[in-house]
């Protein structure tokens, strides 16, 4: 087999796989609901899920390596996973086998935990972007700055991208062109992943706050002093919101 004809199947194999994530994304999955989309699962942030099925045993089934520590948290979408490492990279893999679908580099280092919207993929970096790939080759589609690191995970509701900054700020973004709806200013950096309920935003800040902010235009509805660790991403259930603190405690 010659040169030519390897660059023909690589680019063979290239189109089928873009023709795959179509073709189920065109069907009847839909990414709020298969697989687990975003870190903690939903925007509540309940780490829960309708599948009844569980694991028979903790056996090995595959590994990938990266090139550095991975503090990211898989997403999972149509049968494949997408993680971010400290190396800089955001990775999508076969879900079944492990194999490697696509790499793309950044330059900075990946904390965030991507989050899937139907052929998109939402993910923030150390170099202050909040990116947006195609779900197919994760080629960028479009990034804003958003001033200082992003470690914060986003959550997508409605067509609008909420995540925190490093630059003490929460952000709300159009998730098909990322242009910023609104930001709202807390007072130390922000690496809490907010929960979205019932138009509330809530989001913890290194300040020992919780905040409830409105969806829609960015106003804060209430603040409450908890010790809580802005490490700590909230999660919100029948009207309760649940988060850790510093000092030991899990506070509801």
């Amino acid at each position: 087999m010659d040169k030519r004809d390897c660059v023909v199947l690589a680019l063979i194999s290239l189109i089928l796989i873009q023709i795959c994530f179509m073709s189920v994304a065109m069907g009847s999955l839909n990414a709020s609901s298969d697989g687990w989309t975003m870190f903690h699962q939903d925007p509540t942030r309940s780490g829960y899920t309708v599948d009844n099925s569980s694991a028979n045993s903790a056996k090995l089934l595959w590994n990938c390596t990266t090139g550095r520590m991975v503090q990211s948290s898989p997403a999972l979408a149509y049968g494949y996973v997408f993680i971010g490492s400290r190396d800089g990279s955001v990775y999508c893999l076969n879900a079944s086998s492990g194999q490697l679908i696509w790499e793309h580099q950044f330059r900075s280092e990946v904390w965030s935990s991507p989050a899937i919207y139907h052929m998109f993929v939402y993910v923030g970096a150390d170099d202050g972007y909040l990116y947006c790939l195609d779900i197919t080759n994760g080629n960028p589609l479009w990034r804003t700055q958003l001033g200082a690191p992003v470690r914060s995970s986003p959550t997508f509701v409605d067509g609008i991208v909420y995540i925190g900054s490093r630059n003490h700020d929460v952000y709300a973004l159009n998730g098909t062109d990322g242009s910023i709806i609104w930001s709202f200013p807390a007072f130390i950096p922000i690496n809490s992943s907010p929960a979205v309920s019932n138009g509330v935003v809530y989001v913890a800040s290194d300040d020992d706050f919780v905040y409830a902010v409105n969806s829609s235009t960015g106003s804060q509805l209430w603040s409450k002093s908890v010790r809580t660790s802005d490490s700590s991403s909230p999660a919100v259930s029948d009207g309760y919101v649940y988060i850790g603190s510093y000092d030991g405690y899990v506070l509801g």
